[in-house]
């Protein structure tokens, strides 16, 4: 270009640029002695030194015979980038840092390249004001400039702005395996990496959920995925804490529950493989977003559990290990809309006959077992029926309660 500031490649055409000699002695841009790069007749290649922003100036090639060849007002110095800020100032692999000024593209398109301490860093975004750029992995303590090197080759620089910070390191994390839902704890120093908190935890490249915890401990939500992969501790400064190890189990499936409809109170076998998903125990059965009322028993192919008070309606069956491993049946369990509409008559004694009107009176099974007036066992005549059922009362004090 006809203009620019430190480093920028300049590149000269013309003819008999050597002015009958063999090679250039020596490039000035506007009086600055410039640093030559390669020569020949018609093409002369130099980085601009650092120059004072005076207007134009000539540019002057001299060769070895000493003859000049120049282009009047060819070049002009512009203001050069400055740096105000790097934030921050420290960190390891994977810290995102921000570099903050004015002119950061040099007078050129573009930013093209940074080096962090001297290490080239991947150059996530860049404008005229502001450059990201991830941090690659170094040594601690190393001290040095943050250098972007513009399209054009000029250089904006940042004096001693960056320190290595002593990486994190993992020491152990448990389980070193499971599915969906398992919850990793992780242990170790600095495992923010010169962060503050937690942004992402990564098992086998998934992301985790619900990753949370500090400079020692960590603990995180396993997603969905397969394989085998490193543990990542990803801070919000972008710092990266990595140890491997992570295996994804076979994730756990539910094949059919029996029943699969009901109200409250009815006992259900949920039926399947690697129910457990890697945990040794069901710690929370819901069906619709309700809690099962009793958890009977539990192992990797059969869960019995006792439905809770639920509304009518198709919905998800989802089983918690104490692992935090998740098994979900989508769309498996139906609530029942069970309900008794009339009783004749609502008083009596002994031998009464009581006649039940009402919708879905078996709750789903094939036969009513028992049934109480208000809380005493009453003799079941017709057990078959869904929307009649006729009792008969047994002996009572006197007392007033549901029917049930």
């Amino acid at each position: 270009p006809a203009s620019g500031q430190l480093n920028t490649l300049v590149e000269i055409r013309g003819s008999r640029l050597l002015g009958a000699g063999t090679s250039v002695n020596a490039v000035r841009l506007s009086g600055v002695p410039a640093t030559l790069v390669s020569a020949n007749d018609t093409v002369v290649s130099v980085h601009a030194a650092s120059g004072p922003v005076t207007g134009a100036g000539d540019v002057v090639v001299e060769s070895d015979t000493g003859a000049l060849v120049s282009k009047e007002n060819g070049w002009t110095y512009i203001v050069a980038g400055v740096v105000d800020s790097v934030s921050p100032a420290t960190g390891q692999v994977g810290t995102v840092v921000t570099v903050s000024g004015t002119g950061l593209r040099g007078g050129s398109a573009a930013v093209a390249a940074v080096t962090v301490a001297g290490i080239p860093a991947s150059l996530l975004g860049e404008s005229e004001s502001t450059v990201t750029a991830k941090v690659a992995d170094g040594p601690a303590n190393l001290q040095g400039d943050i250098v972007l090197t513009a399209t054009s080759g000029a250089t904006v620089t940042a004096v001693n702005a960056w320190t290595y910070l002593e990486k994190g390191q993992i020491a152990a994390f448990a389980p070193t395996e499971g599915q969906l839902g398992t919850v990793v704890s992780i242990i170790g120093v600095d495992l923010l990496g010169g962060g503050s908190t937690v942004d992402t935890v990564l098992l086998a490249g998934v992301a985790a959920t619900n990753a949370l915890g500090n400079n020692t401990h960590v603990t995180a939500s396993a997603g969905a995925g397969t394989g085998t992969g490193d543990v990542v501790v990803i801070s919000n400064s972008g710092a990266e804490v990595t140890s491997v190890g992570w295996t994804y189990l076979t994730a756990g499936s539910i094949s059919f529950l029996t029943p699969s409809s009901g109200v409250v109170g009815t006992e259900v076998t949920i039926e399947g493989q690697r129910l457990l998903g890697g945990g040794s125990e069901i710690v929370s059965v819901s069906m619709g977003n309700v809690e099962v009322n009793t958890i009977v028993s539990s192992n990797n192919t059969a869960v019995v559990a006792v439905a809770g008070q639920g509304t009518a309606g198709v919905f998800d069956v989802v089983l918690t290990a104490d692992s935090g491993a998740i098994v979900t049946a989508l769309q498996a369990w139906s609530y029942i809309n069970a309900a008794v509409e009339s009783l004749e008559p609502i008083v009596g004694q002994e031998g009464t006959n009581v006649r039940l009107h009402g919708t879905e009176l078996l709750g789903g099974g094939s036969r009513i077992l028992s049934a109480t007036l208000s809380g005493v066992e009453a003799s079941v005549v017709s057990p078959y029926f869904k929307f009649f059922v006729l009792l008969v009362a047994s002996a009572s004090t006197p007392t007033e309660g549901p029917a049930a």
